[in-house]
């Protein structure tokens, strides 16, 4: 996964700024970035299926026979083909984000695209004059290009500092589980669910998560059952409190709890870094130059952000889909939050056949000012 994971964070972005630098690989404003690029992408997910059939087989053999039925009744082994197509999904739609600041450079020789995107933002009410000025100081092509980075420093290289941390620190840790035969520590599958996620392995993400979660369901070492029993009849006469008796049990109460507290704070950073860092920033950003760049009939650069668009779009609805479910209200309200912007970007698209200029604001609807007329040429 750390190998993986310095391919798609490290060398792909180095790739394509030395594309960007040959001419004949240079992403163009017609066709966007180019076929021959695919070859090296298809490197990239053949070295992705090696790692990820490596990554998944050291997991499995962690689970035993028992866990494995477990497992296969709630069905996470059968999901490993749709997560795998999942994560290639991830390193296509991460080589159209980190491409698309330089093919909108290519577009917006002329600040033509710059000044459409400022006028729009300038109507919008509060802090729309703000945004216009700040367009214009660090143009689309500028916006794009921070988007795009600080999406690669958080969700990449941020976290392969902290796998290889993690790595060491859990070092010691299995190799006082292998001489006393106790469980492996929850905060390693946590930290190998992270170290998945950030290597485009939803597969081994899901299944990290689940052997995490079965950890919840431990015994207290020197409980019994006989005195859970004498506990309970206490608490029924009122002659212990809930709080005593609950932690008397002999479920490990205050284990479950912190691998909840854990659990809670790994899918809100998958709600934060891969959700809305890596998907609903890009995919907000292209369907305003789609709208900017808006013709009669599209070009192939066009054709390739929408195909990007949807996949944003999917990985967003599949992930809100999934977070939600482990992490009730909380993560119910930010996953309505996420697909709002999901569908925003989509309507803004739509909107660009029925405005006159091409241009959607939420707030003010379309854009229309003779000042567009000047900039475009009419």
């Amino acid at each position: 996964m750390l190998w993986h994971s310095i391919l798609v964070w490290v060398v792909l972005p180095l790739c394509i700024g030395l594309q960007v630098l040959i001419p004949a690989l240079a992403p163009s404003c017609g066709s966007g970035y180019t076929n021959w690029s695919l070859l090296f992408m298809l490197l990239v997910e053949l070295h992705h299926l090696w790692a990820e059939r490596r990554a998944w087989s050291g997991m499995r053999d962690l689970i035993s026979p028992p866990e494995a039925s477990v497992l296969r009744q709630l069905g996470v082994l059968a999901s490993r083909r749709r997560c795998v197509l999942l994560g290639i999904l991830e390193d296509l739609d991460l080589y159209t984000d980190l491409a698309f600041p330089f093919i909108a450079l290519a577009c917006d020789d002329e600040h033509v695209i710059t000044n459409l995107w400022s006028d729009a933002w300038d109507k919008v009410p509060v802090l729309g004059h703000l945004m216009s000025q700040i367009i214009l100081t660090l143009r689309f092509f500028g916006v794009a290009l921070i988007a795009v980075g600080l999406n690669v420093v958080v969700s990449g290289i941020t976290k392969i500092f902290i796998m290889m941390a993690a790595a060491l620190t859990h070092r010691d840790s299995m190799k006082l589980w292998e001489a006393q035969q106790w469980r492996i520590p929850t905060e390693a599958f946590f930290s190998w669910a992270q170290a998945a996620e950030c290597a485009m392995m939803p597969s081994v993400a899901v299944l990290s998560e689940e052997m995490a979660a079965g950890q919840r369901y431990r015994y207290r070492p020197n409980a019994d059952s006989a005195t859970t029993t004498k506990m309970r009849e206490d608490y029924e006469h009122g002659k212990v409190t809930e709080e005593a008796l609950m932690t008397s049990g002999i479920h490990d109460t205050a284990e479950e709890d912190k691998i909840q507290a854990a659990e809670r704070r790994h899918f809100n950073l998958i709600l934060f870094q891969k959700v809305f860092l890596g998907n609903v920033l890009a995919l907000w950003l292209q369907s305003s130059f789609l709208a900017l760049t808006f013709q009669d009939g599209y070009s192939p650069a066009q054709i390739k952000l929408i195909i990007s668009m949807i996949f944003s779009g999917l990985q967003a609805a599949v992930r809100c889909c999934r977070v939600s479910s482990q992490t009730g209200l909380a993560g119910l309200c930010v996953s309505i939050l996420v697909m709002f912007f999901v569908a925003w970007s989509f309507l803004k698209v739509y909107e660009a056949y029925h405005c006159k200029y091409h241009l959607w604001n939420l707030t003010t609807g379309c854009v229309a000012e003779p000042e567009m007329d000047i900039m475009l040429g009419k």
